[in-house]
């Protein structure tokens, strides 16, 4: 440590003899470091590699005190003021270190009533698969107040600002997470509970799945929750998708981003900046987009939804649709509707391409359907032939060049007008909204059998 106190209004610059040694001290305070015009001492404390804890919390720096006065509470306050330096704070589990600021530097101010601090620096992160990009800083209040602070120190004038606490987090503004390949772009605040679990606040987060440095899926305005184990990270957040694919028009829904690098399901509430929030991620390792209710326009037909996404190391984005819905529309009503379909998809920088299974009604006076329909969209103009794993079930997805959007039959019927049809048949719109049907193989019994037609298209 080393201590200065002036008690003279003038400044000093002097050398002492120190009584009964044959050695001596400088005694120098500039015009920064004299007693104030109220009558107010100078005091000045240095010190190396102190420990400061707070919150259960230990913070590790260099340090040199001086005490100001401030404006506050609508009153002059007598303050001390802390200049640290060579910082660095960790958040740890009790065996791992999980995350640390260190190479720090910043102000703390210790007021009647508790203290606050600002403080600059680099954040690791001690995570397999995770790295922190980006200027982070560790803010502390121990008061129930806001701090909004203009202080002069040394002749330089100072603020310091922190939200109402109490708190201590690590708070990275237009920062970068970088999760098992996948980036998170936006601010992120991490806090650790009694437990000495470490949770984010995340807020408007964005995120891409890309293929050959064109973004395909934009998940974007993101906000939620990250907690941060020695075993991984898991993420879940809730946020706006774009689709940037040839004739995907639109991308409605509940949109949520998760990600999961440990071994074990996470399904946890818990309270970040007074507000609760529920993280839910399943099992395994883990990068999705899920979309609950989702509506898309694909070369101007509407389909709906569950859609799932995720990217392979190749850069292709597969995925499942649950609860499918596409129809035919004619301006003024739906003629044919192809719904709980079930299904899988392809997503590349060329288009969309997906197939899924369901129930077909046609909205036609005298006539109907049944069998086995499915929907095929590819807006490509090169065939999909791919297995997609989505949920450990694989699903072949064979398509053949596009561009079209059309829904087929195999061992269907159709009634007319009281007669039944069978065969396979294919429905596609055309660009005046009306439906054609093309059929093969098609069977047709009149007078109970009297007349038969077979193999006919």
């Amino acid at each position: 440590f080393i201590v200065q106190v002036n008690q003279f209004a003038n400044t000093i610059e002097k050398t002492l003899p120190i009584t009964g040694t044959s050695e001596t001290v400088d005694m120098n305070f500039d015009t920064t470091q004299t007693a104030s015009g109220i009558g107010e001492a100078f005091y000045n404390i240095a010190a190396e590699n102190i420990s400061i804890v707070a919150f259960e919390q230990s913070i590790i720096a260099d340090l040199a005190l001086h005490r100001i006065t401030l404006n506050r509470n609508g009153g002059d306050e007598n303050a001390f003021y802390l200049g640290l330096s060579k910082l660095s704070a960790v958040f740890s589990d009790g065996e791992n270190d999980l995350l640390s600021l260190t190479h720090a530097e910043g102000d703390l101010l210790i007021f009647s009533d508790g203290i606050a601090a600002d403080f600059n620096g680099e954040l690791d992160i001690n995570v397999p698969d995770v790295n922190a990009m980006g200027e982070y800083s560790l803010l502390l209040n121990t008061t129930g107040n806001i701090v909004n602070q203009s202080f002069v120190v040394a002749g330089d004038t100072r603020v310091l600002k922190v939200d109402a606490g109490p708190f201590i987090r690590i708070v990275g503004q237009g920062g970068l997470l970088e999760i098992d390949g996948q980036n998170l772009e936006g601010n992120f605040g991490f806090e650790q509970n009694s437990a000495g679990e470490v949770f984010a606040q995340l807020t408007e987060v964005r995120a891409a799945f890309s293929e050959g440095g064109t973004d395909v899926l934009v998940f974007e305005k993101g906000h939620g929750v990250l907690l941060l184990t020695s075993a991984g990270v898991a993420v879940d957040l809730a946020g706006d998708l774009n689709i940037n694919l040839p004739d995907v028009v639109s991308a409605e829904g509940s949109f949520r981003f998760i990600i999961n690098t440990t071994s074990d399901a996470v399904d946890r509430t818990i309270n970040l900046t007074g507000t609760e929030q529920t993280i839910s991620v399943d099992t395994g390792s883990l990068i999705r987009i899920v979309g609950r209710g989702v509506k898309l326009n694909v070369l101007n037909n509407d389909v709906s939804g569950d859609f799932g996404f995720q990217q392979e190391a190749g850069g292709q984005i597969i995925g499942q649709i649950d609860n499918g819905r596409f129809a035919f529309h004619n301006g003024s009503r739906d003629l044919l509707v192809l719904d709980n379909g079930v299904g899988a998809l392809v997503a590349t920088t060329a288009g969309l391409a997906f197939e899924f299974g369901g129930n077909l009604t046609l909205d036609v006076p005298e006539v109907s359907a049944s069998g086995n329909f499915s929907v095929s969209v590819n807006t490509s103009t090169a065939p999909v032939n791919k297995v997609v794993n989505f949920t450990g079930t694989p699903q072949t997805l064979s398509l053949p060049e596009g561009k079209y959007v059309r829904v087929d039959g195999s061992d269907a019927s159709l009634e007319i007008a009281g007669q039944s049809l069978s065969g396979a048949f294919k429905f596609e719109r055309n660009s005046d909204e009306t439906v054609i049907i093309g059929a093969e193989n098609v069977a047709l019994s009149l007078g109970d059998d009297l007349i038969s037609i077979s193999n006919g298209i």
